[in-house]
């Protein structure tokens, strides 16, 4: 059986490597593309298998092909290959270090994988003038672009050549510039259109593009406009999504070539050339003497070949990245011809019914999730849990175990986004002024929440709280929000008067808390200044320590053996691995009863251990600040510091995400994308908004100054 069994994989191995290329082929073709708005982790191990082996396949083939073969309709395959080394449009790079490697895949894949198909198709049609061999030819060049234009994505992909290409100037006439009259909506409760606000995307995208290459900052760039800052939080917060959107196009798809004339030429070309060459093929005269089933396939790769050049060639003509190309193009004509007489708006239109049919929600938004990490929910674990994280850790997965079993995400709801979008809108149009007294741009890079407190009057008294490094800060204000929260719950739950004031505000503080933790603690790389490891593991140890300490002694000696039950709460807990991270309500008591624990060590004066006694000490000072505002306010407010404290967390969030650097924010682009470059990404806007009303004003004084 095992003989028979080898026999068929030997016979058969040509077919079988070759439908296993186009499957992988298709794998990638239909879920590559949900990286964009975030991948499961079920997605993940299927797109990034996919992405290996196909070029695995393709090559191995490729090489099985060259060493030598009987059939002569099998050398027609070697161009199929070509085309599958080429892949879909919808990926070219899993990960944004595949970008550098692109002379890795000139040297040591386009030009030996070239040379070997065609070495197997002069073997196998050497000395013939055969039909066959024209249509091999026509594959074999669509193989050579399509694999060509993949490298040249590559190259173009790199944050070094996106760099280079926002440096060249372009001249007015030649710049996208879409602003839809009457499509954003003006009231709430209307929706805009999302192929409209795909439009302003375009027409800002060289923003995002200079941004992320490290070049926000044109000289001249005075035609620059603030009607992003006119639109309502949601359309702005949309329209900057769909720009980091489109830059992950850039980074990980094909459009920084497709979306070019050398791109669109292929497209048009490619169909025709493959059903010439299906015309050619079905006018071989010894078709017949050829394996039946070798017919079927190569038809099969054909017309499949065929419907996938197509639809390429359709998206292209449909996607509003040809707006922006026929707007930049030198013919003059042509731009007339197509967007000024709406020709194109039309088509457009017509093929964007047709997505809607498919895409019912926004496939270019933003996820709107963020992650969630509390530490004083990580601290009141149980002893089992404790062992499944030794475990794991001892097995190498406590980076894995702790991100997808102590920490969590959750979905921003639409009140958080109104508070926190609508709160940076606010803040950010405060450049329009130019008054050194609302924050400026500058500012949001330099500080990092000592504006807010001036604001309040609280510098003095809590400015020692941010720290000296940017992760000290977090750990501090993050122990004293729990605590705050906590106390201030509980104090409202009693007061039957008070209907817990600001519940959507608390909700808010709450998560960009936890949201900030989270990269701190799964992600410092994306945290500005040192990478504080030490300190929070201190911090967490120290914490547990206080916890463990306040329990029972039965509790203590329990902890340190193992019992039957232990082993089947273990086991049990595998299968709930989400069971007690931060978005559930599993430890809710345990939390609140450590942040009182802790609010009282402080009140009585007792030194608790590293940052847990900052933080512990920190919203003892907001408590006692509290009370005495809500006193001399003679009843005319109840005094809460919760905006403070939410205004120092967002602060928090525009400073992180300014200082952080331009490659992490592009490397959070291919899983959904981060709160954080988000907010970074509206700052840039700003700031490059304040430059040019700076020049504006310059230029008037200079103009008035002549006049007089």
């Amino acid at each position: 059986m095992a003989g028979g069994l080898m026999h068929l994989l030997s016979e058969w191995a040509i077919e079988i490597l070759l439908l296993v290329s186009f499957f992988l082929q298709l794998v990638l073709l239909f879920f590559a593309g949900f990286r964009r708005v975030g991948a499961s982790t079920v997605l993940k191990l299927v797109v990034w298998p996919a992405y290996q082996l196909a070029d695995f396949v393709a090559t191995f083939t490729i090489g099985h092909l060259s060493v030598g073969h009987e059939r002569r309709l099998v050398a027609f395959w070697a161009p199929f290959l070509l085309l599958h080394l080429g892949g879909p449009d919808n990926i070219t790079a899993y990960s944004l270090a595949d970008n550098q490697l692109w002379k890795r895949h000139l040297v040591f894949g386009l030009v030996p994988q070239a040379l070997g198909a065609a070495n197997v198709i002069y073997r196998s049609f050497a000395g013939s003038t055969t039909t066959l061999l024209s249509a091999a030819m026509l594959m074999f060049a669509i193989g050579v672009l399509k694999y060509g234009e993949r490298t040249w994505a590559l190259k173009y992909a790199n944050l070094s050549s996106v760099r280079s290409s926002v440096n060249v100037k372009t001249p007015p006439e030649r710049r996208l510039q879409y602003y839809p009259p009457s499509s954003l909506p003006r009231r709430d409760g209307e929706e805009a259109d999302e192929e409209e606000l795909l439009l302003v995307a375009h027409s800002y995208f060289h923003i995002c593009k200079r941004a992320m290459a490290d070049s926000s900052v044109e000289v001249n760039s005075g035609d620059y406009d603030s009607k992003i800052f006119s639109y309502g939080w949601k359309e702005m917060c949309r329209v900057v999504e769909m720009e980091l959107s489109l830059m992950y196009d850039i980074l990980y798809t094909k459009a920084a070539v497709m979306h070019t004339w050398f791109g669109f030429g292929i497209r048009v070309v490619s169909p025709l050339a493959v059903a010439a060459a299906l015309g050619l093929f079905r006018l071989e005269n010894d078709l017949r003497s050829y394996r039946q089933i070798d017919v079927h396939i190569t038809d099969a790769l054909l017309v499949a070949a065929f419907v996938l050049e197509t639809t390429s060639l359709c998206r292209a003509i449909g996607s509003t990245w040809i707006a922006a190309l026929l707007q930049t193009t030198r013919w003059a004509w042509l731009r007339h011809e197509t967007l000024c007489t709406g020709r194109w708006s039309r088509l457009r239109r017509a093929v964007s019914s047709l997505r809607r049919l498919v895409h019912r929600d926004g496939h270019r938004y933003w996820s709107g999730t963020m992650g969630q990490f509390n530490v004083l929910h990580f601290c009141t674990r149980d002893a089992t849990a404790e062992r499944l994280a030794t475990a794991a850790e001892k097995a190498g997965l406590g980076s894995w175990w702790n991100k997808h079993v102590n920490a969590g995400s959750i979905v921003i709801s639409d009140q958080v986004k109104e508070l926190v979008f609508g709160h940076i809108q606010n803040m950010l149009r405060g450049v329009d002024s130019l008054s050194t007294s609302d924050l400026d741009v500058d500012a949001i890079r330099t500080t990092r929440g000592q504006r807010a407190l001036q604001r309040h009057g609280l510098h003095d008294d809590l400015a020692t709280s941010l720290g000296d490094e940017f992760q000290q800060a977090i750990l501090t204000w993050h122990v004293a929000t729990d605590i705050y929260l906590t106390v201030t719950g509980d104090r409202s739950a009693a007061n039957a008067g008070d209907k817990a004031a600001a519940p959507r505000l608390t909700e808010a503080v709450q998560a960009l808390s936890n949201y900030m933790m989270y990269l701190l603690a799964m992600r410092p790389d994306i945290l500005p200044g040192l990478v504080l490891r030490r300190l929070y593991q201190v911090t967490c140890d120290d914490m547990a320590t206080i916890w463990r300490e306040r329990k029972n002694s039965h509790e203590s000696s329990s902890s340190s053996s193992f019992s039957l039950i232990d082993v089947l709460s273990m086991i049990t807990r595998l299968f709930q691995l989400h069971v007690d991270d931060p978005t559930s309500t599993s430890r809710t008591p345990e939390r609140k009863k450590l942040a009182r624990m802790l609010r009282d060590h402080a009140y009585n004066g007792e030194k608790l251990r590293s940052h847990v006694f900052a933080g512990a000490l920190l919203a003892d000072k907001l408590l006692l600040k509290e009370k005495e505002q809500r006193m001399s306010s003679d009843g005319g407010g109840d005094g809460r510091l919760l905006p403070v404290i939410f205004e120092v967390w967002v602060k928090m969030l525009l400073y992180a995400g300014n200082r952080c650097s331009r490659e992490s924010h592009a490397k959070q682009l291919n899983s959904g994308g981060e709160l954080i470059t988000l907010v970074w990404l509206l700052a840039e806007h700003a700031g490059l908004y304040r430059i040019n009303k700076t020049k504006q004003r310059f230029k008037w004084a200079e103009y008035g100054s002549v006049m007089v």
